[in-house]
Parts: C-alpha cells; structure tokens; sequence
C-alpha cells in the first residue's frame, strides 16, 4: 500500500500513516517507530503491509514501512490521492 504520514509524535515514536481508497474513504493506519525503516517525516509517502493490532480488540497497524521508491510511486493508482490526504490533513493540525 501507499500512504503519507500524517501524524507523528517524535516523543512517543507512533503515528498514523493515511491511504485514501479506491471508493475516496479516508483510511488511518497506526505504526509504531520500530516498524519503520528510517526516520519517518510528517508528509512523506510511505509504502508498507497491513500486519496484526497491536492489541486485542485494536486495528490492523501498518508495519514494513519504507519511504516509497519511485518504482512503488509508479504502480500505485492512488499516490495523487494520498499525498491530497496528507496534506489535507495537515491543514486541518492548523
């Protein structure tokens, strides 16, 4: 999947990673720090799998996150869309 971080606490390493779907519903996903390879960025455009919650009774959590390579940009139909929601998102942290 491709998403944009659009929230990150740097304090409590976790933030959520936004993927608009193909039907335009918002999706949020949770990741922790330790399920990143790198540094995550508020705005930056992120592929990654969908792996179990972090608890019982929680979401799916976003994990295997990488920054996404121009290859994953290139397959992805729905990049415009997150990079949108990423920034949407951000307006609304005004």
């Amino acid at each position: 999947m491709i998403g944009s971080i659009t929230f990150w606490d740097s304090r409590k390493k976790y933030g959520f990673i936004s993927v608009i779907q193909p039907d335009g519903v918002l999706k949020q996903y949770f990741f922790h720090f330790s399920n990143f390879r790198g540094s995550p960025m508020l705005g930056g455009v992120v592929s990654f799998k969908l792996g179990p919650p972090v608890s019982v009774g929680k979401r799916v959590q976003a994990v295997d996150i990488k920054y996404a390579s121009e290859a994953d940009v290139q397959s992805s139909e729905n990049i415009e869309a997150a990079v949108d929601a990423g920034t949407d998102a951000l307006k609304v942290g005004q």
